[in-house]
C-alpha cells in the first residue's frame, strides 16, 4: 500500500488487524470541496459496508489554524454526504507497545501456510493446558509445524493476545 509518511504506514498496521475494516485504500480519490481539491489519506470500507474517510496528521500540525479550518471544511463536506470523517494523529498510530506488537505479528501475515497446517496447529494448541507463545512454539516445533503460524493465527483472529501489553515468549495467548 503506497503511503506518504511513516504515520500512514503505521496506521496501515492498525487497519490490517482491525476487525471492523473490510478494505482500505490510500490516496484513493480526489474530491472537489468548494474552492480546493482534497485527497484523503485513507478511504475505509467497514464490515457494515459504510465508508469512512481518515486523515493522518502529526498532532503538532493540528496547532495550525489554517489546517484546522481546512479540515473543518472537509469534515462538514463529508458530514453532508453521511460519510464518517476522522483525523488520526501520531498519538494513536505510534502508541506503544501496541504498534510494536502489531508489526511483530504482521510479519507472518502473508506467509503461505496451508489450511491443513493451520488446522493441525489449532488442534494441537487447543489441547494445551496453558497458552503462551513459548508453549505453543514448543508444541509446533515438536510436531514439525512452522513456528510463525502462531502469529498468523493471531492475525486471522483464531488466537487472541492483549496488544496493549508487550508481547514476549511468556505472553498469554487465548483461543477465539
Amino acid at each position: 500500500m503506497p503511503c506518504e509518511s511513516s504515520l500512514e504506514k503505521n496506521f496501515c498496521y492498525h487497519l490490517e488487524l482491525n476487525e471492523d475494516t473490510k478494505e482500505y485504500r490510500t490516496q484513493g480519490l480526489q474530491f472537489e470541496i468548494e474552492d480546493f481539491k482534497y485527497t484523503p489519506d485513507f478511504i475505509l470500507l467497514t464490515h457494515l459496508n459504510t465508508f469512512k474517510i481518515v486523515e493522518i496528521k502529526p498532532k503538532e500540525n493540528l496547532k495550525s489554524k489554517e489546517l484546522t479550518f481546512r479540515l473543518s471544511r472537509v469534515k462538514a463536506y463529508f458530514e453532508q454526504k453521511n460519510i464518517a470523517f476522522e483525523i488520526v494523529t501520531d498519538e494513536f498510530t505510534n502508541r506503544q507497545p501496541l504498534l510494536s506488537n502489531l508489526i511483530y505479528v504482521y510479519r507472518a501475515a502473508k506467509l503461505p501456510f496451508t489450511k491443513d497446517e493451520s488446522q493441525k496447529a489449532l488442534e494441537l494448541i487447543s489441547n494445551l493446558k496453558s497458552l503462551s507463545f513459548e508453549k505453543i512454539r514448543e508444541t509446533l516445533h515438536t510436531n514439525e509445524l512452522p513456528l510463525l503460524i502462531v502469529e498468523q493465527l493471531v492475525i486471522q483472529g483464531e488466537l487472541k493476545v492483549d496488544f496493549n501489553q508487550p508481547i514476549s515468549s511468556k505472553t498469554e495467548v487465548f483461543l477465539k
